[in-house]
């Protein structure tokens, strides 16, 4: 368990928030724990697939990617992933994305909210 946290603190960049409330605190600790479950799937399923590439590398170069509003006048018409790196669909490969379904997925949840 200390391990977890000296981890959280250091490759997760996790400081003290200092809160005034026991909701507040719970909900800070549950999004920390739930950061360190994630990188540590992101780490089990590159294993999986002989990558060797740290978790933080990773988010780091995914954080490259984005989305953009496609609009004719103020009217969204529809999202588009920007192009995507070598490197990034390697990684999307690794978790059996493709940018396609990333841009079916948030075209779908951008359809049910009008």
């Amino acid at each position: 368990m200390e391990n977890s946290f000296k981890h959280l603190k250091s490759d997760l960049d996790v400081r003290p928030i200092y809160h005034r409330n026991d909701d507040t605190v719970s909900g800070h600790i549950y999004s920390c724990i739930l950061a360190y479950f994630i990188e540590n799937y992101i780490s089990w399923k590159l294993k999986n697939k002989n990558m060797t590439t740290h978790p933080k590398i990773i988010l780091d170069e995914l954080s490259s990617m984005s989305i953009v509003e496609k609009k004719k006048g103020n009217e969204i018409i529809y999202y588009e992933l920007t192009e995507c790196s070598e490197n990034n669909l390697k990684i999307l490969e690794c978790f059996d994305i493709k940018p396609k379904e990333i841009e079916d997925y948030i075209n779908k949840i951008h359809s049910k909210e009008k």
